[in-house]
């Protein structure tokens, strides 16, 4: 499995650097992570339809990183969708990974089951006026890039 790693003190700019959080099992354990992974979730084709991350039950931060993987597999603009926070492990159902529900055994998470691709490069090229957004898309970058041209609705 494929998977992106944030390890304290040694993540990339911008991530989580200090101790990570405890997080509390359903039974009163206390979960302690050494990292933040994001690992694919495969359906039964083997292609990628959903993001894993193990080592937190935090919201903002597993979207963060579910979907900076699922841009870095699909594209820019993609995105992770549909969250399940849980505890999970590898296991295998009739010989095939998977990731297995385990309150007792598994590791914190956010199950993300969907994923949303990001606009076709060929179908939307990049503004000419050199701004970075993609016109006829409704994408952050088309909102928020500042541009003054008519491209982005000025």
């Amino acid at each position: 499995m494929t998977r992106i790693d944030m390890t304290p003190g040694t993540a990339p700019e911008g991530a989580i650097t200090e101790a990570l959080p405890p997080v509390i099992r359903p039974d009163g354990r206390v979960y302690q992570p050494r990292k933040i992974a994001a690992y694919a979730v495969a359906d039964a084709d083997e292609d990628l339809s959903g993001v894993t991350v193990l080592g937190t039950h935090d919201m903002a931060i597993a979207q963060k990183m579910a979907s900076g993987y699922a841009e870095w597999q699909l594209g820019r603009g993609s995105a992770a969708l549909d969250p399940e926070v849980g505890w999970f492990r590898e296991g295998y159902e009739n010989g095939r990974p998977m990731w297995q529900r385990d309150p007792v055994k598994g590791r914190a998470g956010v199950m993300f089951h969907g994923l949303r691709e990001g606009p076709d490069p060929l179908e939307h090229p990049l503004c000419p006026g050199g701004c970075g957004c993609r016109p006829g898309t409704d994408d952050a970058d088309a909102r928020e890039c500042g541009c003054d041209g008519g491209c982005c609705g000025d």
